[in-house]
């Protein structure tokens, strides 16, 4: 931060040439200044900005570098001043500014351990630190940002500062510019620097700056400084060399102008409800000590002199105007007003948000007390119709304090319910008690809690709201345990907290970090002790007239219930699931990595239901995956990271409630795009004949998976599947070793036009090409079909008017297959279907082959018995053209059409071509002709 147009001091006057000049401008941006030269016997004085320090177990004064210094013991004298962490107020802490100096003279022994402290800044309790330190002749720096992330790790200086006899003099200055930082001793530029990474992430942090020591909460840290320090000065900017020294040789000239009250930041408008509280404050800069005044509408407000105005009396619609006036040894200034518009409430609706409600007005059998909201009873321990004692509102129930409590673990715990909620009761105790707790909820395994109840010490007649993890015991202003009736109202809204005793807002801020809904982990509800681990805190007193709320209670309301009680509600079914089928599946198998996999619950309950799913116990984001907040979850193109255990909990205002655990695994898979992705043969369910090389599909399992391609085969139009498995054709090596293939089949009954099979392959790579091989046979039909795919919504033609006629049995591999070159869709998805063209035959389906971007390739060369060189090629598809070339020598353009082919046997994609031998030494190779 800089406060240039704040302390630039260089044209007062008297301050004219020279080196007057020049030691007038570390004015500018000076906010303190300890020449150390005086005390009154409690303070020393900061000649800048008025921020004295305290002296601590009386420092010795004692002739200096530049007029007097304090000398300390190191075994338990210091200096201190605590401040706030607002730099613009005091311009304190200096390290806050991101862009300083530090700088003092300094002298000490140096046989004393290292870590002796003559400068620092630092919480009192938190993790943030900055100091200067011993380590044996050299002075160390040291620095832990805000965000507790240790950047400066004791760098030591190279230049010695400290002698065995501590009685020199030295000068240390220290500068960081956001980050670039240079150590000075004696004027002179140390080899000793150090850059980190600026600004520091957190909210600014210190609150007490030191000499002497390092301040911690217990103070035990035995670092105090055995030494004298003299001329301790900080600017909120960086310092030139020169501007160093010249501090160093001449001191800052006195006196120093003051700085008046200057307004950085304005008051700011607000816009609160009714019983609201709310915090007015302004950043002020100018000299300490500073008074200051709140006005209203510009009339004082009597007793409101602090640096921020808390009002906790909002009690009546309306706009009003607040100011305040500062004011310090050199003027006064007012700041601008703001304005205050608190809001009307709307008509009340106590019923709107209530979760639960316990009269505590009887007993049933002895063993609970009824919810008229969401049927979650509380459960009463030790206790019978003997425990019922007039209450506020009809009967109450008083507690031994000993061994007697109701608590309920069937509805979902109202801090877990939702970020916002509120909590209203009747209580009557007596103070002096310490560990009781009125109203809780707990968790009967750990250490997790949300409670309201007396002061847990039992020295005082207020109440006490802890929850952990997150607030430690924060007790209210007012009394609440006196031995009447008084009403307690509890409202959360994130982390905000507001308590209304007897309808009125408490002085008492509550304020922390609400954590996401189900992070703390809480079971139970209970009223007079603390259901945890163990069971403990007995209340010794009566409670009526229990509710909680899924919302704010408005100001209107809190004053209604008060008066009148809480009125009794409609009767409201809370949610639950149906039954166990209607619990989501869960899908620990044949989910692969990029599949989408959807869980559907179904559940009764008076509307409307609003559901949470949650992976791991943790709330899916709704922004993400909108569908975590309906009853139907889906997760498209699940990863690996998608596995884990999932529920869904579902909510109306009656309660909640939480389904079986769901467990998804996920097979980390990515698509091959090359190669032979998929072989399957389609067989007979009853005893399949498996083709070697192939892997088996039946109509038992359809859908069917296969190392990831999954294959879908379902019936277009008015027909149905059947399956068969014939005895012919038999294997007769080497030309036909697939007699399995054509023996066994799938078929559709159909026996229209336009009927037939589809065939869906999915989980291939998407848009990629893939050459397909479909046998379609039996010995016992004919067949006149058309095959096309429409993955993509465009029919892609893949053979019109295919035939076979099963009286001519195949003779060789491959005989009565169809094919083409296709690509999948964007999704990784083919499908292709038959259907009759004419006559009553059926679809048949016997294997299929799938290529990723396939190639023709030559898998067979020999010499045949007449000659002739045989050459055996696999096309990309069955019956694709091809054209056999010939080279002499494999050069560019000397390829030529092949002429000389004695014959040439197509079988599907296999080609087998025959070539004279000659003397000439010639190379073939095959290119398709057609796509």
């Amino acid at each position: 931060m800089n406060f240039k147009t704040l302390l630039l001091m260089s044209c007062i006057a008297g301050s004219t040439l020279g080196s007057a000049m020049a030691q007038s401008s570390l004015w500018t941006n000076l906010v303190a200044y300890w020449p150390m030269d005086t005390t009154d016997g409690v303070t020393t004085p900061d000649l800048a900005l008025g921020n004295s320090m305290f002296l601590v177990n009386a420092p010795s004064l004692v002739a200096g570098q530049r007029g007097n210094c304090f000398q300390f013991n190191g075994s338990s004298q210091y200096l201190n001043v605590t401040h706030s962490t607002n730099f613009l107020a005091t311009g304190l802490p200096i390290y806050t500014t991101n862009g300083y100096t530090v700088a003092f003279w300094v002298k000490g022994t140096s046989t004393q351990s290292a870590n002796h402290i003559p400068f620092s800044e630092n919480a009192f309790s938190g993790s943030m630190l900055w100091d200067f330190n011993t380590r044996s002749t050299k002075i160390a720096v040291f620095l832990r940002n805000n965000a507790g992330t240790t950047v400066i790790n004791n760098v030591q200086s190279a230049t010695a500062v400290f002698d065995a006899a501590g009685s020199t003099w030295h000068h240390v200055a220290f500068t960081d510019a956001n980050g670039t930082c240079k150590l000075y001793i004696d004027g002179n530029l140390d080899s000793a620097n150090v850059n980190y990474t600026a600004p520091s992430a957190g909210a600014p942090a210190a609150t007490i700056t030191a000499v002497g020591d390092l301040i911690r909460a217990n103070n035990a840290n035995n670092l105090w400084f055995n030494g004298s320090v003299d001329e301790v000065m900080a600017w909120s900017r960086v310092l030139s060399q020169s501007e160093i020294q010249n501090a160093m040789n001449n001191g800052i000239p006195t006196p120093i102008p003051p700085t008046p009250p200057t307004i950085l930041a304005q008051p700011a408008n607000q816009t609160n409800s009714l019983g609201d509280r709310v915090i007015f404050s302004a950043n002020i800069f100018g000299n300490q000590p500073m008074t200051y005044q709140w006005l209203s509408n510009g009339v004082p407000i009597p007793g409101e002199t602090n640096s921020s105005l808390t009002l906790n009396n909002l009690t009546s619609p309306g706009t009003n105007f607040y100011s305040v006036t500062a004011a310090n040894i050199a003027g006064t200034n007012t700041s601008a007003s703001a304005a205050l518009v608190v809001l009307p409430d709307p008509a009340p609706n106590i019923i709107s948000g209530m979760v639960s409600y316990w009269p505590l007005n009887t007993i049933s059998n002895s063993t609970s007390t009824p919810d008229l909201v969401s049927q979650n009873d509380l459960q009463l321990t030790a206790m019978s119709n003997g425990n019922l004692v007039p209450g506020k509102f009809g009967n109450g129930l008083s507690f031994d304090g000993s061994s007697q409590y109701g608590a309920e673990t069937t509805g979902t715990p109202i801090y877990d319910l939702n970020t916002t909620y509120t909590v209203a009761l009747w209580i009557n105790g007596v103070p002096g008690i310490a560990n009781e707790q009125i109203f809780a909820n707990g968790n009967s395994t750990n250490g997790n809690y949300f409670f309201i109840g007396p002061d847990n010490t039992g020295a005082t007649s207020k109440l006490d709201i802890r929850i952990n993890p997150g607030m430690s015991d924060t007790l209210s202003t007012a009394t609440a345990l006196d031995g009447t009736w008084h009403h307690v109202v509890w409202v959360d809204q994130n982390g905000t907290g507001l308590l209304y005793i007897d309808g009125v807002l408490d002085p008492s801020v509550f304020s922390y970090g609400h954590g996401a809904l189900g992070s703390v982990l809480l079971n139970n509800t209970t009223i007079g002790a603390l259901v945890a681990n163990p069971l403990r805190d007995f209340f010794n007193g009566a409670i009526d007239d229990v509710g909680t709320w899924s919302r704010r209670l408005t100001y209107t309301e809190i004053q209604s219930i008060f008066t009148n009680g809480i009125p009794t509600p409609p009767v409201i079914i809370k949610p639950s699931v149906t039954s166990l089928t209607t619990q989501p599946g869960d899908p620990t198998n044949g989910v692969y990595q990029g599949d989408t996999v959807s869980f559907t619950v179904v559940a009764t309950g008076t509307t409307p239901l609003s559901y949470q799913w949650r992976k791991n116990g943790a709330p899916v984001s709704s922004v993400t995956n909108p569908s975590a907040v309906s009853n139907v979850f889906t997760l498209a193109k699940v990863q690996p990271a998608d596995a884990g255990s999932y529920t869904v909990v579902i909510t109306n205002s009656g309660g909640a409630v939480t389904s079986s655990i769901v467990q998804l695994t996920v097979i980390p898979y990515i698509p091959a795009t090359n190669g032979t992705v998929l072989q399957v043969e389609f067989n007979w369910a009853p005893a399949p004949a498996v083709q070697s090389g192939f892997s088996s599909m039946t109509l038992n399992v359809n859908p069917a998976t296969f190392s990831g391609p999954e294959v879908t085969l379902s019936t277009i139009g008015a027909t149905f599947f059947s399956d068969r498995s014939r005895s012919v054709p038999v294997n007769n090596p080497p030309n036909l070793t697939q007699a399995n293939l054509y023996q066994q089949f799938i078929f559709s009954t159909a026996n229209t036009p336009g009927t037939g099979i589809d065939i869906l392959l999915q989980r291939l790579a998407p848009n990629t090409t893939y050459g397909l091989t479909l046998w379609s046979y039996d010995n016992a039909n004919n067949l006149f079909a058309d095959w096309t795919e429409v993955s993509s919504g465009t029919p892609v033609t893949v053979q019109t008017g295919y035939i076979f006629t099963g009286s001519s049995q195949p003779t060789a591999d491959y005989q009565d297959t169809l094919g083409t070159l296709l690509t999948s869709s964007t999704n990784g998805q083919l499908e292709i279907q038959g259907v009759v063209d004419s006559g009553t035959a059926g679809i048949f389906i016997n294997a299929l082959r799938l290529v990723a971007n396939p190639t023709i390739q030559i898998t067979d060369t020999r010499v045949v018995a007449d000659g002739n060189l045989q050459i055996t090629v696999m096309a990309q598809y069955p019956n694709q053209t091809l054209e056999f070339q010939e080279s002499a020598d494999l050069t560019p353009g000397s390829w030529t059409v092949a002429t000389d082919i004695q014959s040439t046997v197509t079988h599907g994609p296999v080609v087998i071509v025959e070539v004279p031998l000659s003397t000439d030494h010639l190379f073939y190779r095959a290119r398709a002709t057609s796509p």
